[in-house]
């Protein structure tokens, strides 16, 4: 069951076993910053015409932790935030590095929001969250479409998405997956698949000249944790495998290193 927090109005809910955990029906706008520095606003995405389903949790909810594998399998089957949804995680009460380290232990893919430094403990307040993990699904239109798909199954989860008209898109998942590229005159990730992964993944990326790159993996408290290649490549697209046999289940980067420093990286999640 939820975990409540130790509110009167909290414990309320729970008497009246009620599990809409959020009575607005209109969306409360919001700027928040994730813990890979990526920054969104509610209603840009809603005006681009994007839906928008947000994961809240914290840090030590065991039922978030449990429901983690369900919704990274969500976010894949509908587009990888690269459709017509895009999927939001907002944290509560947590900092930064315990929500990397959340991801690291669990192997979230959702771009993630802690509480106390990204903005997600306003977002919390502004929607009335009582109870974890609560999700919602937003429409374009700003209705709040479902006020908590609960419990968090594949089952209640397709439900609220196909009843909104929305199909599958895994297809997308396969396109590129970076996080970011930060020089695409030295190198691009044009793909990472598979992604969970738990044995290898193939990272395919180009290069428009020839130039040396090396190929590292990261965790996400910036340790690396393997290097994969170092070489000359020469122009053109490059498909190297990345093992990840070694690595525990969570979430690491694939960092792309040129002479002139990162060029480009990518995020996996290990999941065995």
């Amino acid at each position: 069951m939820k975990r409540i927090f130790t509110s009167l109005v909290a414990m309320l809910l729970l008497l009246n076993i009620s599990f809409a955990q959020t009575s607005l029906t209109e969306a409360v706008d919001f700027d928040v910053t994730t813990v890979h520095g990526e920054e969104y606003n509610l209603f840009a995405l809603l005006d681009e015409g994007k839906h928008v389903i947000i994961d809240f949790f914290f840090t030590t909810c065991p039922p978030c932790i449990a429901s983690v594998p369900t919704v990274n399998d969500s976010y894949e089957k509908y587009g990888c935030n690269k459709g017509d949804i895009v999927y939001l995680a907002i944290d509560a009460g947590d900092t930064n590095a315990e929500v990397l380290q959340y991801e690291t232990d669990h192997g979230g893919l959702l771009p993630s929001v802690s509480g106390t430094e990204g903005g997600g403990d306003a977002v919390v307040g502004s929607y009335g969250i009582g109870a974890f993990p609560t999700v919602i699904l937003i429409a374009p239109d700003r209705s709040i479409l479902s006020q908590d798909i609960f419990p968090v199954t594949e089952t209640n989860l397709d439900a609220a998405i196909t009843g909104a008209g929305l199909t599958e898109n895994s297809d997308a998942c396969s396109l590129t997956s970076s996080i970011y590229d930060l020089d695409k005159n030295v190198a691009e990730i044009v793909s990472v698949f598979p992604n969970p992964v738990s044995e290898f993944t193939n990272l395919q990326f180009s290069v428009p000249a020839t130039t040396d790159i090396t190929i590292e993996v990261f965790n996400m408290m910036g340790q690396k944790v393997s290097t994969v290649s170092s070489e000359t490549y020469a122009a053109g697209l490059h498909n190297v495998e990345v093992p990840v046999t070694e690595l525990a289940n969570g979430a690491y980067t694939i960092n792309l290193t040129s002479p002139e420093g990162v060029v480009a990286v990518s995020k996996i999640s290990v999941l065995k």
